[in-house]
């Protein structure tokens, strides 16, 4: 058999560009607080970059504003650590990116992704989209009723899952909203009235959440729920833990497509980084759990 020329090897490489480019890009939309922001860090040998996997995956974030500039600039990168981070140098507290002087930081959306890159034939993108201390009640209240009262944070994640939507079409992908996975709780657990109310304020946010992205032409009626459980760390004090953990998992039971992900057996002191936060390891045995989780459900 004669070898192809260099015109058939060229239509063969193009045609496969475009068998590729047909199927749609599996978009995962992660938020919520600070254990969704993600305090993995450099300390260790717990992170181990995977640049076969991690330069498949398309990825934007922009998370704990307070902190300072920690986005992707506005732009789709591909899967990486958060940029930049708060640190003290000199006396003072600098922004610096990810060097051998500065401790940027991961949440489970590395393990999610490179679990679900390396599983399935299928290409995933990755919308991070938290800010850490926040409630639902208040700074992610959707208020669907009266937007001029609409919390910081919902607001903030409509700005940005906009933003990243478009500049991911703009790309050529053909896009399916495959998951929206939500880590918070801990700031309504210490407040009677938002603890209370966390099952309607959270069925709300759900349906609002749903509402824009089918308003954007990204129809939601297939797109899996993931409430994936916040800290179970038993030294936390969280008053009415378990008020908001009942409250998602009957928001999840009622939802078409929700899941509760459930991680109390992230509970002991080695699984944090402080008293509430988990660390490195754990967030990627979580994001690896969550990833086979959606993939067991999608069977």
């Amino acid at each position: 058999m004669s070898m192809p020329s260099l015109a058939q090897t060229l239509l063969i490489a193009l045609l496969s560009t475009v068998f590729i480019q047909a199927k749609p890009l599996k978009v995962h939309i992660l938020s919520g607080q600070s254990n969704m922001s993600g305090y993995g860090d450099y300390k260790g040998d717990t992170y181990q970059p995977n640049p076969d996997l991690d330069q498949q995956v398309p990825y934007y974030y922009h998370v704990d504003t307070k902190f300072g500039t920690r986005n992707s600039g506005g732009i789709s990168e591909t899967l990486q650590t958060l940029d930049t981070y708060r640190i003290r140098e000199n006396g003072r507290n600098t922004y610096t990116a990810n060097t051998s002087n500065s401790n940027g930081r991961w949440g489970a959306e590395l393990s999610f992704a490179r679990t679900l890159a390396s599983k399935t034939s299928d290409q995933h993108g990755i919308i991070k989209i938290a800010e850490g201390g926040t409630g639902l009640a208040h700074q992610w209240n959707s208020a669907p009723d009266n937007p001029n009262r609409a919390g910081l944070c919902w607001k903030m994640w409509v700005e940005h899952t906009t933003k990243a939507l478009t500049l991911l079409k703009e790309a050529g992908y053909e896009i399916e909203i495959a998951s929206i996975v939500w880590t918070q709780g801990e700031r309504d657990t210490n407040n009677k009235a938002a603890a209370f109310a966390y099952e309607a304020n959270f069925h709300q946010l759900v349906k609002a959440m749903f509402s824009h992205l089918d308003s954007l032409g990204y129809p939601t009626e297939k797109t899996i729920f993931i409430n994936n459980s916040f800290s179970h760390s038993q030294v936390a004090r969280m008053t009415d833990r378990k008020e908001v953990r009942r409250a998602q998992r009957a928001v999840m039971q009622a939802i078409p497509h929700g899941i509760y992900h459930d991680n109390s057996a992230l509970r002991e002191k080695k699984h944090y980084r402080d008293n509430v936060h988990y660390n490195g390891e754990s967030l990627l045995t979580m994001g690896e759990s969550m990833a086979k989780a959606y993939l067991e459900y999608i069977k």
